[in-house]
């Protein structure tokens, strides 16, 4: 019986330190990929892919222009044209070992949702336009 008594009075210990102990999973502010929203991933996937495969026409297809710069090195791209001859630029080989190398994050950005790249090293950020995930701003933030 006494044996029963302690077996309750741990269980009923272990639920109070349950439920007054804070959540870690509530205290991040990265967001889990289950509340990324499929388009998003989709977008970067896609991103990702064309990036590794040197496919600048690809990467147009995910781009909605004028794709802003968020750091002086790099204006903003105002067409396809412009993406074609400043792509080497942005997508230079150290970022692409970088995507390749899975040295990302994706969070909530503002606006959208961004993927950090080695944590600042280039961001890409993506906002919806008619249901579609598109990526809309790019920059380093360690520069």
């Amino acid at each position: 019986m006494r044996f029963i008594m302690n077996l309750m009075f741990l269980f009923l210990l272990n639920s109070c330190a349950a439920h007054s102990s804070p959540n870690l999973e509530t205290l991040s502010t990265e967001l889990k990929p289950e509340k990324i929203p499929s388009e998003m991933m989709l977008a970067w996937k896609s991103l990702r892919i064309a990036i590794l495969a040197d496919d600048v026409e690809a990467v147009g297809k995910v781009v909605h222009f004028p794709l802003r710069s968020l750091d002086y090195s790099l204006n903003e791209l105002e067409s396809f044209s412009e993406l074609k001859k400043q792509f080497i630029k942005v997508f230079e080989p150290q970022l692409v070992k970088i995507i390749r190398n899975g040295e990302f994050s994706l969070a909530k950005g503002n606006p959208g949702y961004e993927v950090d790249c080695a944590e600042g090293y280039m961001i890409f950020g993506f906002e919806e336009y008619e249901g579609k995930y598109r990526l809309s701003y790019f920059g380093s933030i360690n520069e």
